[in-house]
């Protein structure tokens, strides 16, 4: 069974819940530019690398740096990863092959547009958010395995604000990013379950 989470679910509930919000009165593209309006230079320095934690490599080397000590966990980590991996590239590459990312959508504003130097930005295949998904997939899982209510807390701030930094350095759209965090956060709880199920089924020893 995957653990009582409410420290990490509660505020993933608010970001899904205010980012459909969000878009009823406002369209995908609308409220991209919008919050194109507000960079500055702390908060491009801060999301330039914060997007990192939703890096492949980086959730990778976590897997690997807490093997020694949370064997299950990072068993985990691995066969979410792979998961996600397939099917955001397959949505991303197959199913919405070409969908233009915000550069490209908004092309003719590019000299208006307000884009972080030193951040390679792409222009398609821009539905789900890859490093939403691994962000979300990696912190939940974090969460599950350490039940203090305000760990659980600092993980789901941190998915998020992995997911927005993706809207606000103009990789994607706020759509884009939900997809992701759904896709990741339904990866991650389906793999605990599952493989936490298994164990149990064929009493192996409890191994953390």
């Amino acid at each position: 069974m995957v653990p009582k989470s409410t420290g990490f679910y509660f505020p993933v509930l608010l970001f899904f819940a205010s980012g459909a919000l969000i878009h009823i009165p406002y369209s995908f593209d609308e409220i991209s530019l919008e919050l194109n309006k507000f960079n500055n230079e702390y908060y491009d320095r801060f999301f330039k690398y914060v997007t990192v934690l939703g890096d492949g490599l980086l959730i990778i080397l976590v897997g690997f740096l807490i093997r020694p000590f949370y064997n299950r966990l990072s068993n985990k980590i691995f066969i979410s990863y792979l998961f996600v991996s397939v099917i955001c590239s397959l949505l991303k590459h197959v199913l919405f092959k070409g969908l233009p990312r915000p550069l490209e959508h908004f092309n003719e504003l590019y000299p208006y547009l307000n884009l972080v130097d030193g951040v390679h930005i792409s222009r398609l295949n821009t539905f789900p958010s890859g490093h939403s998904a691994a962000a979300f997939m990696l912190f939940a899982l974090l969460a599950f395995q350490f039940r203090n209510v305000f760990v659980q807390f600092c993980f789901a701030v941190l998915a998020i604000i992995t997911a927005f930094s993706r809207v606000y350095l103009f990789e994607h759209f706020l759509r884009d990013v939900l997809a992701g965090a759904f896709i990741g956060l339904g990866i991650s709880t389906l793999t605990w379950y599952v493989y936490e199920r298994k164990i149990r089924a064929t009493d192996q020893p409890v191994i953390p």
